[in-house]
């Protein structure tokens, strides 16, 4: 009878653990699906991006936003971290740095998928392999003139785009060393009580990903950043292989953070450098 006992209180304590584990987790792992206010609409007005909607094979529903520059032939692919959308201010004022830079931006925001059972990973990654191809077909321009751009974890996710075919070059602004331990400091309650179907089957290691690539890797990080350490980055930068570049900026923080004026200028300057790469 005790030892009935006993089962019956772990087992319940067991399910109460579930419950409280889909409670915490984090609902959206890397992209949450965008929509815009009137305000937004204005921004992206304001700086003359073109709206174009679009659909992926798996029925994912996505819009690029596009923010050309006159006769260039520089296109630089963007993927935003995993708050907000294309229309926040730091974003829209990284577009217009690769504008002043000479390059087309092709910035996409996840929408939505009809298929519940695709975890948000995995349709960010679907929806940015697509988003290059949309460019490759629509720009008459090659994978390999294709520059990834990838903030926080639209890091994670351009370096895995990086892997789908021959680009020009990858650029990583404050992205984590990986993305398993990231979710499990974002549910803590997962160490405890681990359920694998709960976390995409592709984890988003960045690290192992970043040393089976042959392009140029250019690595960013403010190092007043609070939310992914700046030593994250000058890991991925050691497991890397070369042409590589590492661009430290003591007066920035996180990447969804406005760039200080101190280290703006540096940043212009060491874009341009490794853009003609």
């Amino acid at each position: 009878m005790f030892k009935l006992v006993v089962r019956g209180i772990a087992i319940a304590l067991w399910l109460v653990l579930i419950v409280l584990y889909f409670i915490f987790q984090p609902k959206n792992l890397l992209m949450s699906s965008a929509s815009y206010s009137n305000l937004d609409l204005r921004r992206l007005s304001d700086a003359r991006a073109h709206r174009t909607d679009l659909e992926t094979q798996n029925h994912e529903r996505y819009v690029i936003w596009s923010f050309e520059v006159p006769r260039s032939r520089q296109n630089v692919v963007l993927c935003r971290g995993m708050t907000g959308n294309i229309a926040s201010p730091v974003v829209l004022e990284k577009a217009k740095l690769f504008n002043r830079l000479g390059c087309n931006v092709y910035a996409f925001d996840y929408l939505g998928c009809s298929d519940a059972a695709l975890s948000s990973a995995e349709r960010t990654l679907n929806v940015a392999c697509a988003t290059l191809d949309w460019v490759a077909r629509n720009k008459n321009c090659r994978r390999d003139q294709i520059v990834l751009y990838g903030g926080s974890f639209g890091g994670a996710v351009m370096a895995q785009a990086a892997t789908k075919g021959p680009l020009r070059s990858l650029i990583l602004d404050c992205t984590p060393f990986s993305m398993a331990a990231v979710l499990h400091d974002a549910a803590p309650i997962s160490q405890i009580i681990y359920l694998p179907w709960s976390f995409p089957a592709n984890q988003f290691e960045t690290d192992k990903v970043v040393r089976s690539l042959k392009m140029p890797v250019l690595f960013i990080h403010g190092q007043l950043d609070d939310v992914v350490p700046w030593q994250e980055t000058k890991r991925l930068y050691d497991a890397a292989v070369e042409p590589k570049t590492l661009v430290l900026l003591p007066h920035s923080g996180h990447v969804e953070e406005e760039i200080s004026p101190e280290d703006r200028k540096r940043l212009e300057l060491e874009l341009s450098r490794f853009l003609k790469i």
